[in-house]
């Protein structure tokens, strides 16, 4: 038991640390300067003021949930104007504005209903599900448009990323309540697991910012 919660904690540690990455190559390579990308460069400046207030409340023991609220919602909101950036589609653009919409209506009624003493499962299953199309979509774009390979493109790399970590976390999102409550073996699995999906999250993301030089 005791090694499990010492494992937990470096994990999470090791990815708060692993932010450190995007967040030098996106101000080396100036990504809160392009027209696109600066939504994921303020995405990640988001992440560290997040993962610093939530990592000050775990420590004090503290309910951090009323953050992990507000940071879900600011985190949809800069990955819809990302998207709706990035995606020229006119039809697909309209999909996202109702989508963000529609988000706003369960997030309002997810907090009515759990208020701020649990996680936002229906939110955050809602932005997962949405998350997982706009890249589907995203990537059908790039497929069509792109000359040379992908791989190179900086689009394809940071959508990359969320297609993993959407669809990883889907169903540790649909049932994110019951693990948080939950004393079991499945919940300390589940906390092993998200801070390795952040991890690998926030390497292509990096890269993605990293190729902007070229």
């Amino acid at each position: 038991m005791e090694i499990e919660i010492k494992l937990i904690k470096l994990l999470t540690y090791g990815a708060v640390l692993f932010l450190i990455f995007p967040l030098i190559t996106g101000s080396i390579n100036k990504a809160y300067n392009h027209p696109q990308l600066k939504f994921i460069y303020f995405l990640i400046i988001l992440y560290c003021f997040a993962e610093t207030i939530s990592m000050y409340y775990f420590l004090h023991k503290w309910n951090n949930l009323i953050f992990i609220r507000t940071g879900a919602f600011l985190e949809f909101a800069l990955l819809s104007l990302f998207y709706y950036k990035v995606i020229t589609n006119r039809s697909a653009r309209v999909f996202i504005v109702a989508s963000f919409l529609i988000y706003i209506i369960v997030a309002i009624f997810d907090y009515i209903v759990h208020s701020s003493l649990k996680i936002n499962d229906y939110a955050l299953s809602l932005e997962a599900l949405l998350m997982i199309i706009y890249t589907v979509i995203l990537f059908y774009q790039l497929m069509l448009t792109s000359e040379g390979t992908m791989v190179n493109n900086p689009l394809f790399l940071i959508n990359s990323a969320f297609l993993f970590y959407y669809s990883g976390n889907l169903f540790y999102f649909l049932f994110s309540s019951f693990l948080y409550d939950a004393a079991c073996k499945e919940s300390k699995n589940a906390a092993i697991i998200l801070p390795l999906m952040n991890m690998i999250y926030y390497i292509p993301i990096s890269i993605g910012f990293w190729k902007l030089k070229k």
